[in-house]
């Protein structure tokens, strides 16, 4: 035993000892660098994710509340909604934002099989009148009611209104739940 460890290459193996550290310290600072970036992408998601939901987060509660064939206001900033409706408020200067933006941004969340609309729309905003409907299919069935019933009693009717910035003049549109393309019909 006294002549193989005498003739062990002691040096060589501690400089392949030292190689195999060093190549280990890379991997382990690889890994927390990883590890690092998971983490931070992971809280970027996370602030991206919170800061949406903070924005809508009242209509996102209040659409996951919406049965087939319930009822939701978008607004224009002078419409008179009753006290029993529940209204969120979304008005932030003139114009901003326009029931159309408002009601865009809503479309890309919630199935629509029908809307209402007040005759004075088309009286007075023929314009808004062709924005609201180019939002939907042609096929879409557009009811059209006259202002007073419109403002005092299916404005009572909805489950919630969003009241926008919008000084377009009777710039307002019902929205009838839909069951949404998610439901699997045996026949059509």
């Amino acid at each position: 035993d006294y002549d193989r460890w005498n003739q062990y290459p002691i040096g060589e193996r501690y400089r392949e000892l030292e190689r195999l550290r060093e190549k280990n310290s890379v991997i382990e600072r690889a890994k927390a660098f990883r590890a690092n970036f998971t983490s931070k992408l992971r809280g970027l998601e996370g602030s991206r994710d919170v800061e949406i939901g903070a924005i809508d987060r009242d209509i996102a509660a209040e659409l996951a509340r919406m049965g087939h064939t319930d009822r939701l206001l978008i607004a224009d900033a002078g419409l008179a909604i009753p006290d029993s409706t529940r209204v969120i408020d979304l008005s932030l200067a003139e114009n901003v934002p326009t029931a159309v933006d408002v009601l865009k941004e809503l479309l890309k969340h919630f199935s629509v099989e029908g809307i209402i609309l007040s005759q004075a729309t088309l009286d007075v905003s023929p314009s808004r009148e062709r924005e609201f409907k180019a939002c939907f299919p042609p096929e879409l069935p557009c009811q059209v009611v006259g202002h007073p019933y419109f403002r005092d009693e299916l404005t009572r009717q909805v489950k919630f209104a969003i009241r926008t910035g919008d000084f377009t003049a009777n710039s307002n549109i019902i929205l009838i739940s839909a069951g949404g393309p998610r439901w699997y019909c045996e026949k059509s």
